[in-house]
């Protein structure tokens, strides 16, 4: 082969690697723009797992008052109907006062079990959308990933 030849066949060879540098630049560019994409939605991934977990916490807290509530105002109930209890052997007007706080504990009981019922049931939704949002977390974690791998390599 001729000088000339030669010549041209590595300046071509260099052009080439100019080129491969240049794509290699830009895809390693791309990788770093997915990467963002996905870490921003990672972190608002994150954002909504956090705020579910406080509505969570706050739909347990509640429950539990509602139940600690239900069972003060059921003790508070009782005694009182054991109260009217004894006051009716005394007279038949004492044994209406004991049904009429009967009939009030049970009511106040049936409130506060529908109440009950009503936080449970928004836990469980909680416990839903926690449940979607962690596995959003993940999707969003194991497409991160390969783009984590590809930059590493091309660093």
């Amino acid at each position: 082969r001729t000088r000339a030849e030669q010549r041209t066949m590595r300046l071509a060879l260099l052009l080439g690697l100019v080129v491969f540098a240049a794509a290699d630049e830009a895809n390693a560019a791309a990788a770093d723009a997915d990467l963002a994409a996905l870490e921003k939605e990672l972190h608002e991934v994150r954002a909504r797992l956090s705020s579910a977990e406080a509505a969570r916490s706050s739909i347990e807290a509640q429950s539990a008052a509602a139940k600690s509530q239900a069972d003060k105002a059921l003790a508070e109930q009782r005694q009182a109907a054991a109260a009217a209890a004894d006051r009716a052997k005394e007279a038949a007007a004492a044994r209406q006062t004991a049904q009429e706080a009967a009939t009030a504990a049970a009511a106040t009981r049936k409130t506060a079990e529908r109440e009950i019922e009503g936080l449970k049931a928004r836990l469980v939704e909680a416990q839903a959308e926690l449940t979607s949002l962690k596995s959003d977390l993940q999707r969003s974690q194991a497409a991160l990933e390969p783009l984590r791998l590809e930059l590493a390599a091309t660093i």
